[in-house]
């Protein structure tokens, strides 16, 4: 009699003990697929973190073209600017006047030559060519040596040198030689006007360039 009641309860202990296996084999299932879903979370996260640091990178990167490009946009409008209307610069030249008017007082330390007649206009347009070959630019230039100086070598009294009346020229210039007046003639305004055009039309303005 003791046997037969002894084997229902080891029945009952039996089956709460593979339910609670069971139980516990589920709870570390779900474990398992919850820890594997915050892997895949945390690795999607940061798939995301990093496609966002590169969507910022290229947009730094596109933001900073732009404002290269919209500033070297500024700075080429306000050469062509000051080129196109030289009137904008009549202040800073006069305080560049003020500021060299000194040193223009020394004598230049040129290579002395004696004035000569000479059709200077071929060899201006030869040389300034190799600075601006557009021909309106190369009439300008002629027409600013026409209304400052035709005969190489002449020195004004108030010490202006060359075909191009210059108060400084370079050393290298040869006083009396068309083609090294010319030279300078252009370096200068090259340096001051960017192009003949815009010296003639500061010349035209205010009757000396």
């Amino acid at each position: 009699m003791e046997e037969n009641r002894k084997s229902p309860t080891k029945i009952l202990v039996a089956i709460i003990i593979l339910m609670a296996f069971s139980l516990l084999a589920v709870e570390y299932k779900n474990s398992v697929e919850i820890k594997k879903l915050k892997a895949d979370k945390a690795v999607l996260k940061a798939e995301i973190l990093n496609k966002d640091n590169q969507l910022k990178s290229e947009r730094a990167k596109v933001e900073n073209q732009n404002h290269y490009l919209a500033e070297k946009s500024s700075i080429s409008y306000t050469i062509e600017t000051v080129a196109a209307v030289p009137e904008l610069t009549k202040y800073r030249y006069r305080r560049h006047y003020k500021s060299q008017h000194k040193s223009w007082k020394r004598q230049p330390s040129v290579s002395r030559g004696g004035a000569r007649s000479v059709n200077v206009e071929p060899i201006i347009r030869e040389v300034g060519a190799a600075y601006w070959p557009d021909p309106a630019q190369l009439d300008a230039l002629v027409w600013i040596c026409s209304h400052e100086c035709t005969t190489p070598g002449v020195v004004n009294p108030r010490g202006f040198y060359g075909l191009f009346q210059l108060h400084s020229p370079p050393a290298w210039m040869v006083l009396g030689d068309a083609a090294s007046e010319t030279k300078a003639g252009c370096e200068y305004i090259r340096r001051r006007y960017g192009n003949p055009l815009a010296a003639k039309a500061w010349w035209v303005s205010h009757r000396w360039y």
